[in-house]
């Protein structure tokens, strides 16, 4: 694919929205702090948040550079969106997509607009491929292209995001919460992410209410993510499941923390615990392997994949999660095992040296470009 375009001298980093210490915020930051070191780079999107001291487009500078070959355009793509594809037709040089994955439409379909959105972003996504045959697709994981059954060859790699919470973020935790979840004699339980249906907290509350069942009420699930006003009737059906199952004192949605509030919970809780319905990475597993948090995770999506070997993986009965959490809050020598194991995966697999090596590589292959 080099040898089609001009070498490169410039570089656009495109989403529609790009939010500083999101999942997709921290990739495009990372990406652009990588890039930048070389070559001018920009980015270019319908909303910010963050992101001060990186440069950004208005539309007029952004079409004199699409007119240019050498000019690369790096697209994160997970929703629908129309203006970026128009703008992508216009591009003059190469193009290289960033597929982090879109939530199939089933998991949204009491939500009508959500629903839409998934359908248009998914039919994007075929329709991206076959628009521009020439262009390279990096993949958070391999599960995100085998799910849509696409067969890139040679114009595709696994390249993982960068985690936000693990390396050089400059992010300390939250003093007083931090020592608050160190002394608190309860077992203490995370979970991060968007309130949103395929998330699976339905689950995460049975399995607290299993364990006060078979155990006892020393349990404490924190659980940390922004509520999209669309998904309320949702937020509202998880709490009449938390009062009907009699776990309100030990179940507490906490919206939107602040980073180093999150760090606190990575470091000062007891375990980690995913039910997702369908994921195409799942950051937050590996930043709580980094922060070594024992994670319990649903086998869905591509989480098997990200948890790598030694991981505990479960379906839908909520009885062996609960197990889980027990033994790691009475048995120190599994709660070890599966530190070091979650760690380890994390060293082998995606710590920040060996992601900024692959993409090295990567945008080489498709680009030309010298990092």
């Amino acid at each position: 694919m080099p040898g089609l375009f001009a070498p490169p001298t410039t570089f656009i980093l495109m989403h529609q929205s790009i939010v500083e210490y999101d999942a997709i915020g921290s990739d495009i930051a990372e990406m652009y702090k990588l890039l930048s070191g070389r070559y001018p780079c920009y980015l270019f999107g319908d909303h910010f948040l963050g992101m001060e001291g990186k440069s950004r487009l208005d539309r007029g500078a952004l079409e004199s550079l699409l007119r240019d070959p050498s000019t690369v355009i790096l697209y994160h793509h997970s929703n629908f969106w129309e203006e970026g594809e128009a703008i992508l037709s216009r591009a003059a040089g190469p193009i290289v997509f960033k597929y982090h994955n879109i939530t199939p439409p089933r998991c949204f379909a009491a939500y009508g607009e959500s629903w839409r959105n998934c359908v248009m972003g998914r039919e994007q996504t075929f329709r991206l491929f076959r628009r521009f045959p020439c262009a390279y697709w990096l993949t958070d994981s391999a599960f995100n292209l085998a799910e849509l059954g696409l067969d890139m060859r040679d114009r595709t790699a696994v390249l993982p995001p960068f985690p936000t919470m693990t390396h050089g973020s400059g992010i300390l935790p939250d003093g007083p919460l931090l020592r608050r979840l160190i002394e608190s004699r309860d077992l203490n339980i995370l979970f991060s992410g968007r309130f949103v249906p395929n998330k699976g907290h339905k689950l995460m509350v049975r399995i607290a209410a299993h364990y006060v069942r078979s155990y006892d009420r020393a349990i404490r699930l924190h659980i940390v993510g922004k509520l999209d006003p669309a998904f309320t009737s949702y937020h509202d059906r998880i709490q009449a499941a938390i009062a009907d199952l009699d776990v309100g004192d030990c179940v507490s949605y906490l919206g939107v923390v602040s980073d180093s509030e999150l760090l606190a919970y990575y470091l000062g809780c007891d375990a980690y615990l995913s039910c997702s319905d369908h994921e195409g990475f799942c950051v937050p597993v590996i930043e709580a392997q980094y922060c070594r948090l024992p994670v319990v995770a649903k086998a869905k999506g591509a989480v098997p994949e990200t948890l790598g070997e030694g991981g505990l993986l479960f379906g839908d009965d909520p009885a062996p999660y609960a197990e889980a959490l027990y033994r790691i809050r009475t048995e120190e020598a599994f709660r070890q095992a599966l530190i070091q194991a979650g760690n380890a995966n994390y060293e082998s697999r995606f710590n920040y040296r060996l992601i900024a090596e692959s993409f090295r590589d990567e945008i080489g292959k498709a680009t030309g470009a010298i990092l």
